[in-house]
């Protein structure tokens, strides 16, 4: 490690998670790199999590805690931001944890090359119902240094694939290059909030590194299979599509193809969720079916989309076709969902 050692923030939204952010925390303040800054962003959560917190600044002097009136993930993110002081800033998602030498790594490897991000792989854990954790999967291991926008362009596809890209969690951040650009995320939007962030991000860099450890794990729950629509969802998906595809288009066209691909995706999920989540009517469902196939942006997105692979050749297929294509298409893809957990 450098002798060097700037102050890293780390940066936790706190909504709802007392079963797990104590793991959480531990993880942050047991860090073998010292020099951190934790700010943990209580977003008016309604459970024990504000006292817990609190009682974690009590221990541990490097702790701040921030309460708000609940207003959602980003706006946490972001009051998190504006009151880091940090040189540099790292996000991590309240049910989640990580390795002990996640920053002590992620720093070493942002001095040595000058780097304005860092990204490192993670793992993917499973929580079960007893509380055990199961590891499902890992990112592919990288060592890579780019010191040119146009060559990390030119590889970032390959990146994409391995689902290095869209968290935010996985990556160590130079402040004054994320407040230079002014990213920030999407206050309101409850999916896709770190792309939103960190593409304009992307399309400015320079310098970036990519570490070979897996060094965050990123914890899913089980049983959580089946889908809940809300109208936000569709909301979100089209809104951070907006944002980010001419971004895109400027600053690495023949990813836009992919990033289409990823809004089809998000939209034949709507559609979906609404037949998997069986709370709903059917006039709901038909009414949100309607919302979402008359949509002025979508209606012009898939006359002009590639679509990659059967699901979303489908989707795009009935979404030209109307309401009544995607009402068969939300109800068939949640069929087979259930079918297939039986």
């Amino acid at each position: 490690m450098s002798e060097r050692q700037p102050l890293v923030s780390v940066i936790v939204p706190v909504y709802g998670v007392e079963r797990y952010l104590d793991r959480c925390v531990s993880s942050i303040v047991d860090q073998t790199y010292r020099n951190l800054e934790i700010i943990l962003v209580d977003d008016g959560s309604p459970d024990d999590c504000p006292r817990m917190c609190d009682a974690w600044a009590a221990k541990d002097t490097r702790v701040t805690v921030i309460h708000q009136t609940n207003a959602g993930v980003s706006a946490a993110r972001n009051h998190g931001i504006d009151e880091a002081h940090g040189e540099y800033l790292y996000f991590v998602d309240a049910d989640d944890f990580a390795e002990p030498d996640l920053v002590e790594t992620l720093v070493a490897r942002a001095i040595t090359d000058d780097a304005q991000i860092v990204f490192c792989g993670y793992e993917t854990n499973t929580l079960q119902p007893d509380g055990s954790l199961t590891k499902t999967d890992e990112t592919r291991s990288f060592d890579l240094t780019f010191v040119e926008n146009t060559v990390f362009a030119a590889e970032f596809a390959e990146l994409a694939a391995e689902r290095y890209v869209y968290p935010s969690w996985n990556k160590l951040f130079r402040t004054d290059f994320v407040r230079t650009v002014g990213a920030r995320f999407p206050v309101g939007v409850v999916a896709d909030e770190d792309s939103y962030f960190d593409f304009p991000l992307y399309a400015a860099v320079e310098r970036v590194s990519v570490v070979p450890d897996w060094l965050y794990h990123y914890v899913v729950r089980s049983g959580s299979a089946a889908g809940h629509y809300q109208p936000a969802l569709f909301d979100s998906h089209k809104a951070v599509w907006e944002y980010v595809s001419p971004i895109i288009a400027r600053w690495n066209p023949p990813f836009a193809v992919v990033f289409d691909n990823l809004f089809l995706g998000g939209v034949g999920l709507c559609l979906n969720f609404l037949y998997e989540d069986r709370s709903r009517s059917g006039r709901y469902r038909r009414e949100q079916v309607r919302v979402i196939a008359d949509d002025a942006t979508v209606r012009d997105f898939v006359r002009k989309v590639r679509p990659i692979g059967s699901r979303n050749k489908l989707a795009a297929m009935c979404l030209c076709g109307g309401t009544v294509p995607c009402r068969f298409y939300g109800w068939s893809i949640a069929t087979l969902k259930r079918l297939r957990r039986r």
